[in-house]
Parts: C-alpha cells; sequence; structure tokens
C-alpha cells in the first residue's frame, strides 16, 4: 500500500474544501463525517456500500454503525494522520451517497 505524505496547514485546508460540509478534521482522529440514518437498516446499507468501496480504493477506513447514524473516520495509519489517500477517500465516499 502506498503511504502518502500528511496533509498539513494549507493543503490540509484545501483538501477539506473540496468534500461536502459534513466533514471535519479531529486532530488525533482523522476526517471524520457522521451520516444520519433512517434507522439501522439503512445504516446497514451504507456501511457495506462504503466497505466495498474501501476494498476498491485500498483504504481501511472505522465504520461506527448506530441506530440512527454512521460514523466514518479516515486517516492514513502508516502516515500518521491524514493524508491525500484519506481526502480521495472521502470525495468517494461523497459521491456514493448523494
Amino acid at each position: 500500500m502506498e503511504q502518502s505524505a500528511l496533509l498539513k496547514g494549507e493543503a490540509l485546508e484545501q483538501a477539506v474544501k473540496g468534500l461536502n460540509v459534513g466533514w471535519a478534521v479531529l486532530p488525533g482522529k482523522g476526517l471524520v463525517r457522521v451520516v444520519p440514518t433512517t434507522g439501522f437498516q439503512e445504516g446497514f446499507a451504507i456501511v457495506s456500500r462504503i466497505a466495498r468501496l474501501a476494498e476498491q480504493q485500498q483504504h481501511d477506513p472505522e465504520l461506527t454503525l448506530r441506530r440512527d447514524e454512521v460514523e466514518i473516520v479516515l486517516n492514513t495509519l502508516e502516515a500518521g494522520g491524514i493524508t491525500s489517500r484519506d481526502s480521495d477517500m472521502a470525495k468517494a465516499v461523497d459521491a456514493l451517497l448523494e
């Protein structure tokens, strides 16, 4: 798996600007988006779709399924934070959920 350079400062800000407004940078955690759902079934379907996308992108997101929401956390563990791989995955998730 290719390791990308950490995004910091202006580069990180620019990467986040191109994403859905639901994404936030949480220090020590990564790029985070919480997607509201109508219930567990819809949340499970979203997690399944993101899991298939992650396999295609060779990415390992943290996906947390709750009764009425799905939390998505993206970071590149090998790099120790947020990289272009994460912002690319976030864009792909945005497109998937539109």
